[in-house]
């Protein structure tokens, strides 16, 4: 639920927040770490490969 919110609304936040237009923006570190949340879950952005021990299955952890 909290990511598909943050999916949502993040530029809609942003741009209320960081009034971009005034030339007034926030620390740059908190729209960078909103998006690499956003990335979390996505394999095309880095994933782990892990084997299980006892079966031996393969499966990837993003």
């Amino acid at each position: 639920m909290l990511y598909r919110t943050v999916q949502t609304h993040l530029a809609t936040w942003l741009e209320l927040t960081f009034d971009r237009r005034q030339g007034a923006a926030g620390p740059a570190y908190v729209e960078r770490e909103f998006r690499r949340y956003l990335e979390c879950g996505i394999l095309a952005h880095g994933f782990a490969r892990a084997r299980c021990a006892e079966c031996g299955h393969d499966f990837l952890i993003a």
